[in-house]
């Protein structure tokens, strides 16, 4: 799944540059599946981990801190603008990442 969605992002970013408009709407519709298909690879990564080792707070504090800091560093090198102008799945990522271990710490104190 998550070299199907890697692929779909790669030509949805490239699709301008290979094709003519208007885009086919099949090829449209693939590639707008590609950022959710990384959403929610990233929270079930997350509640996988969750499950099988048992981490704190500050592990997923950290992965989500490291992803929102790779997403600034694109958006200062590669695109040349400030951090946080530009919506990248990165930051969606990064700040859902601890936000996913929060709602799975607190729904296993529910259920106990």
């Amino acid at each position: 799944m998550r070299g199907l969605a890697i692929i779909a992002m790669i030509f949805g970013n490239s699709m301008g540059n290979i094709l003519a408009e208007p885009h086919p709407y099949i090829l449209r519709v693939i590639i707008s599946v590609a950022a959710p298909m990384f959403i929610l690879i990233s929270g079930t990564m997350v509640a996988l981990t969750f499950d099988k080792k048992n981490y704190g707070i500050l592990h997923y504090l950290y992965r989500g801190a490291f992803v929102v800091g790779a997403s600034m560093f694109l958006e200062i090198i590669v695109w040349k603008s400030w951090p946080f102008t530009i919506f990248e799945v990165l930051y969606l990522i990064g700040f859902s990442i601890p936000l996913t271990y929060l709602s799975l710490k607190i729904k296993n104190e529910l259920v106990r």
